[in-house]
């Protein structure tokens, strides 16, 4: 069963304790930031996007950077000044728990959204086109960014590829179809002992990010 179809008839279902139940499932925890979190902190990406409601790595990031990193969402109009400027900036795709009205959950909002804020899905497309993509605990199964890796790699063959995390060992003939179809080189590891694996690898590229910065800084070759 597709999971956009269930999410749809479980919003029906729920009808008016819907928000209720998602600020029970996304805020109400109290999540708090694991290591991971930091190391993705620390990498200092200018664009974080994010198809997440919660807001773990947002309050984390913002509390680190003493708000000098802003947060904003699909439906917001000005994202695209805050990327001119310079400023860095979380991007949630999908809305977040703070307005569940306006979160993308099912397959109805999914097709509404991509009429109603088409031009944040061509921001989208202009950042995915100029920009190499680092893709961390999320799935190819996302039929926005989906859309919008394959739509570039058909018009952009000889582009550098983008790269996933892949907990597991995938079969060569996935490997294949997302570096075919959306440019995507698949980066597998262990996710055995809580995905470990995942975490060292972060560690050390936040080393080598560090260092290649600490080189910039020497040679002044932006």
């Amino acid at each position: 069963m597709p999971y956009l179809d269930a999410c749809e008839w479980l919003k029906r279902r729920l009808d008016e304790q819907w928000s209720q139940q998602l600020r029970a499932s996304f805020l109400a925890p109290k999540y708090q930031p694991a290591e991971i979190h930091e190391f993705l902190y620390q990498l200092d990406t200018r664009i974080v996007l994010t198809p997440n409601f919660d807001r773990i790595y947002d309050n984390h990031a913002t509390g680190q950077s003493h708000g000098t990193i802003l947060v904003k969402k699909y439906s917001d109009q000005d994202i695209v000044e805050y990327i001119r400027r310079g400023d860095r900036l979380i991007l949630k795709a999908h809305g977040s728990i703070d307005d569940p009205h306006r979160m993308i959950f099912t397959r109805n909002q999914y097709a509404t959204a991509r009429t109603e804020h088409a031009s944040f899905y061509r921001l989208l497309d202009s950042l995915i086109m100029t920009n190499t993509v680092l893709m961390i605990g999320v799935g190819l199964d996302d039929p926005d960014f989906r859309l919008l890796f394959e739509d570039n790699r058909a018009r952009f063959q000889a582009a550098l590829p983008h790269y996933m995390t892949f907990g597991g060992t995938p079969n060569l003939d996935l490997v294949q179809t997302a570096r075919e179809t959306m440019g995507i080189k698949l980066l597998p590891y262990s996710p055995r002992d809580n995905h470990t694996a995942l975490v060292t690898s972060l560690k050390s590229l936040v080393d080598k990010v560090s260092d290649e910065r600490t080189a910039l800084t020497r040679t002044m070759d932006w």
